[in-house]
């Protein structure tokens, strides 16, 4: 004796909404079989926590991409998807919303695109407790329905052509795969089809498409219209597919569904879509990252974790600060400062932070400088605070400029003097640039004076250094 666990049963609602109104289907899902239990003009009371619920809107259109990616958990494919579009659609790709479907190994992903404010305005009416969990197009809503009612075999150069007074809508299947969801307006084009201008528009816009192995006019091909097909309207497509025309009724494997039209299909395709969320392409934001981009608004439940969060940290800074102005003014009163002696006391904690963080002042500097470079040629001298001291002067020769280089080393006031860069702009010129950093450790107002015999031996180097290049300007 077998014992089977029971299937739980599943059910879904899908929504077209469009602008001559709405049709909502119905549909269950026993184990692997899903049927269609009714088609109504309105959305039915249901509880919500039990079933699943789509929504195609007929307004939104996007664009189909076919991307080569690796296999990868959803939330890398998606992320992968993001650095795609952001090559397909350069400084665009933040303002799209997407989806995407699982293929088989080696096969590109379809990846379908459409206009985020776009999407966020036509569910803009929906409250986050009736927000649908999944959102679809027409276009991909009938996709949807095709991908899983028709077998394999019977999609495999298949052509699917549904529309309404403002749409057409073109799916194309080859080797049983997605290649092709395009929407056509047609508000200006007559919606009788015994004018000719529809099958003219479907025909323009798919010898536009790119070349394929095989050709869109060898396909087989159905017709989805706001009512049952006739002779009349199968012919007029004739003309231009080879193909041959397959009845919808005959394609689509789906208990229930006896009366195929364009609305009816959408609806099915994408309460569908609802209840198999794993397999099909969903616009709706996930707060996950996965199958689109969220929206960045936030929801009122965030603002107010937000809000809460922002005045306890305000409540806490006050309450720190508090208790460090009852600390200071208890370590005062401990000691028994009195109101001079504070002023005093704060003064001199000023100065010493000064001190602390520039090191010597300028005038330091500058005083010890001019001691050590009393035969330097200067052309420029800079001094940021608490950065590095830099002077721009001229030179005869290299040797000369490493000497005083070596000499500005000595400095008490400068520290980690070395030289930046040497040009040459004459035989006896050198434009050069010294660098130096402040000294951490002076806090002296000024620096003594060189000794006496070390001034006498600058300006022994230096009578020489004349002396050698009058020297050199008599020969």
């Amino acid at each position: 004796m077998k014992l089977r666990r029971p299937v739980k049963t599943r059910e879904a609602y899908g929504t077209h909404v469009h602008r001559h109104g709405d049709r909502t289907a119905h549909v269950q899902q026993d184990g692997e079989t899903i049927r269609l239990l009714s088609v109504q003009a309105t959305l039915a009371d249901h509880d919500g926590s039990a079933s699943l619920r789509g929504v195609a809107y007929g307004d939104l259109v996007g664009v189909l991409h076919r991307l080569d990616l690796p296999p990868a958990d959803d939330a890398t494919t998606d992320k992968l998807i993001a650095a795609q579009l952001d090559l397909l659609i350069p400084g665009q790709a933040d303002h799209v919303s997407w989806g995407w479907q699982r293929t088989d190994d080696g096969r590109p992903t379809p990846v379908y695109t459409v206009s985020r404010r776009r999407l966020e305005t036509l569910a803009g009416a929906t409250s986050p407790e009736d927000a649908p969990g999944l959102i679809t197009t027409s276009a991909l809503a009938l996709h949807h329905l095709f991908d899983h009612s028709t077998a394999k075999d019977k999609r495999l150069h298949l052509t699917v052509i549904g529309w309404d007074a403002h749409q057409a809508h073109i799916v194309r299947y080859r080797d049983g795969q997605l290649v092709g969801l395009d929407t056509l307006m047609l508000d200006d084009t007559p919606s009788a089809i015994e004018s000719d201008a529809l099958v003219a528009a479907v025909q323009t816009h798919l010898d536009q498409a790119e070349a394929e192995e095989v050709a869109w006019s060898d396909s087989a091909f159905t017709l989805l219209g706001p009512e049952a097909m006739g002779s009349e309207d199968v012919a007029a497509f004739e003309k231009v597919f080879s193909g041959a025309y397959e009845r919808a009724e005959d394609l689509l494997n789906l208990p229930g569904l006896d009366r195929v039209t364009f609305e009816t299909s959408v609806a099915v395709g994408a309460a569908i879509a609802a209840l198999r969320p794993q397999q099909a392409i969903n616009l709706a934001a996930k707060e996950d990252g996965q199958s689109g981009r969220s929206s960045g608004q936030p929801t009122r439940g965030r603002w107010v974790v937000a809000v809460a969060a922002l005045l306890a940290a305000l409540a806490l800074l006050y309450a720190g600060d508090l208790k460090r102005a009852e600390r200071i003014t208890q370590a005062v009163d401990d000691a028994e400062l009195d109101a001079k002696t504070l002023m005093s006391l704060n003064t001199d904690l000023q100065v010493a932070r000064y001190l602390e963080t520039t090191g010597p002042s300028f005038l330091a500097i500058l005083d010890e400088f001019s001691h050590q470079t009393k035969h330097f040629t200067i052309d420029e001298m800079r001094y940021e605070r608490s950065g590095q001291f830099t002077v721009r002067a001229t030179g005869r020769s290299s040797d000369q400029i490493n000497q005083r280089a070596a000499k500005l080393a000595g400095m008490k006031t400068l520290s980690s003097v070395r030289i930046r860069s040497q040009v040459i702009k004459d035989r006896d010129r050198i434009d050069y640039t010294l660098v130096a950093v402040p000294s951490t450790n002076y806090f002296a107002p000024f620096a003594p004076p060189p000794r006496e015999a070390e001034q006498d031996n600058d300006e022994g180097s230096a009578q020489a250094d004349s002396e050698s290049s009058q020297s050199g300007g008599g020969a």
